[in-house]
């Protein structure tokens, strides 16, 4: 992994405040547990969550809203 410093330099000015809510996730939870781990343990986030089932478990339920749109960078 890069340094703090340079971790820190790349998160987007949305996620400034460390103690917002911030859910992380992937296409089947591998990456985003590194995110979670990034943001938690190495940033310093109060309220991270990983979500598990992430993008191949909530699209295996057609019920529930995909949206797409930009990536927040």
């Amino acid at each position: 992994l890069k340094p703090r410093d340079a971790l820190a330099a790349i998160v987007s000015p949305i996620l400034a405040d460390k103690d917002r809510e911030t859910i992380v996730y992937c296409n089947t939870g591998h990456w985003g547990s590194l995110d979670w781990f990034v943001f938690r343990e190495l940033l310093g986030y109060s309220d991270v969550k990983l979500y598990e089932e992430s993008t191949a478990g909530w699209t295996r339920d057609a019920s529930l809203p995909v949206e797409t749109g930009p990536v927040v960078q």
